[in-house]
């Protein structure tokens, strides 16, 4: 599963997930076993979930005011609400989705475009 979210400042950002609102695992983007930081875009996937479970999961971000080579300032820290997804099962025969384009400046073609999707048998 991969959660994407856009902050309006430069953060370190992470996941917070598990199978109860407890949350008891984190999750962050490293590259070359560095921890991406200091960006405003997040893509964030988790690897080696259960099939057939129902995932809890909040994205923070903690922004970033200061960011010298020999000094790291953080500023406010936000939390988004909490999600749930369910990971198909191995017995399922079908899986649905829905799959969305870019939409550029448009964030009310998401809302309209999510209500016209339909769940077919």
């Amino acid at each position: 599963m991969t959660i994407m979210w856009i902050v309006n400042v430069a953060s370190y950002s992470y996941l917070e997930f598990g199978e109860t609102e407890n949350f008891d695992q984190r999750a962050r983007k490293t590259e070359n076993e560095f921890v991406v930081a200091y960006n405003r875009v997040n893509k964030i996937t988790l690897n080696n979930l259960k099939s057939g479970t129902t995932y809890y999961y909040r994205a923070v971000s903690k922004e970033i005011s200061k960011f010298d080579p020999y000094k790291l300032v953080y500023g406010d820290t936000i939390k988004s609400e909490i999600y749930s997804f369910t990971t198909p099962s191995k017995e399922q025969d079908s899986v649905s989705l829905l799959i969305l384009n870019d939409i550029h400046d448009r964030t009310a073609t998401i809302s309209h475009l999510t209500k016209l999707a339909t769940i077919k048998n």
